[in-house]
């Protein structure tokens, strides 16, 4: 191997292990996310003991060159499906919560919703552009980021819109109540009307 190979199995080391952490980052919230992360890391693997192997040092670099490829793609795919399962989850926090006034609750909530957006723009952008996708791992993992943060806020915020709901549901009990009561009183007072008129 030419001292060039080695200095590229040290860079390659380091990204290698940079998307590793990528994908436990993203593992802690569903093992099933980064399925598509472990298997470009399963791929580099491949290509770096190919490289390790050969005694032409021109195929070699090619290996080590697509091993490259694949640890950048891991990061990628590590973090798209990251953002993709806390977009899911924000949609099932709306859903949960629908007919309840969320902001009263969660500041900002409607540009929390603007930015999870963005994270999912950003998402698209790299599905579309992949030959780009080294280019901008550290936005999307800061995209990541970002999304889990609302996530997070929003979970903080359950037991609130939980209170906010029973008031709700309360509210809407003891006014019905009362619409049935006053029916009640009606229909006695029309009831004794009657009886009155025909004794």
């Amino acid at each position: 191997m030419t001292r060039e190979s080695a200095a590229e199995v040290k860079n390659l080391f380091n990204l290698f292990n940079l998307a590793e952490q990528y994908a436990k980052e993203v593992e802690i919230l569903s093992s099933a996310v980064q399925v598509p992360a472990i298997n470009e890391l399963r791929y580099a693997g491949q290509h770096i003991l190919k490289a390790l192997v050969e005694d032409d040092g021109e195929v070699a670099d090619t290996e080590l060159g697509k091993a490259k490829g694949h640890c950048q793609r891991a990061m990628y795919e590590a973090v798209e499906a990251g953002i993709m399962y806390c977009l899911d989850e924000i949609k099932a926090f709306q859903e949960d919560h629908r007919g309840l006034v969320i902001s009263a609750v969660v500041s900002d909530y409607h540009k929390l919703l603007v930015r999870a957006q963005q994270a999912t723009d950003k998402v698209v952008e790299g599905r579309s552009d992949r030959e780009s996708v080294a280019e901008h791992v550290e936005e999307y993992i800061a995209e990541f980021r970002a999304v889990l943060e609302i996530v997070r806020l929003f979970e903080a915020s359950r037991d609130d819109l939980s209170a906010m709901r029973l008031e709700r549901d309360e509210a809407k009990r003891r006014h019905n109540t009362r619409i049935v009561m006053m029916g009640l009183g009606s229909a006695i007072a029309l009831l004794a009307a009657v009886l009155a008129f025909f004794t």
